[in-house]
C-alpha cells in the first residue's frame, strides 16, 4: 500500500499547518532527502539519530524550536520561529510522519533514549544555522 502523502505534498500540509514554521526537510527511512531544503539534510540527520526523536523530540533554540519525528520509513524535521506552539508542531509532524508511512514508535525508556540537553541545544542550534542559509528559498522549497 503506498503512503497517503508524497513527500512534497507533506512538507505543504504542514506549512498549512504549523505557525512559524521556516523550513522543514523529509527524509526517508535510510536518511536521504526525499523533500525539503538540501541544506538541512546533515544536521537533520544528527536530531533523528537521536533514540527520543522516534517518539518526537523539540528542541528549543535561540531562534525559535527544531522538532524532529521519525518511523522506520521516514524522518521530518522542521524549524521554526519563536512564535510557534512547540506540541502542536510535534503532534502535526508526528502525524505526518504516520502518513509518509510506517506510524510511529513508541519513545524508547530509561536515560540512554534523551542525550544531555547541551547535545540536544548544540544539534538544534545547527538546524537554525543552516535554516539561515535557506532563508532567501522560495516557501516551496522549504
Amino acid at each position: 500500500m503506498d503512503a497517503p502523502l508524497t513527500p512534497d505534498l507533506a512538507l505543504a500540509y504542514l506549512v498549512e499547518l504549523s505557525l512559524d514554521l521556516k523550513a522543514a526537510i523529509v527524509v526517508d527511512g535510510d536518511g536521504r532527502r526525499r523533500a525539503g531544503a538540501p541544506e538541512l539534510l546533515e544536521p537533520a540527520r544528527a536530531v533523528l539519530e537521536v533514540p527520543a526523536a522516534v517518539a518526537g523530540l523539540v528542541i528549543s533554540t535561540s531562534a525559535g524550536y527544531v522538532v524532529g519525528c521519525r518511523s522506520h520509513a521516514a524522518g521530518i524535521v522542521v524549524a521554526t520561529g519563536p512564535l510557534a506552539l512547540p506540541g502542536l508542531v510535534l503532534h502535526d509532524v508526528g502525524h505526518v510522519v504516520a502518513l509518509l508511512g510506517g506510524g510511529r514508535a513508541v519513545q524508547p525508556s530509561g536515560d540512554a533514549a534523551r542525550p544531555a540537553p547541551s547535545t540536544l541545544t548544540g544539534l538544534g542550534e545547527a538546524v537554525q544555522s543552516a535554516v539561515a542559509s535557506v532563508a532567501t528559498l522560495s516557501s516551496g522549497d522549504r
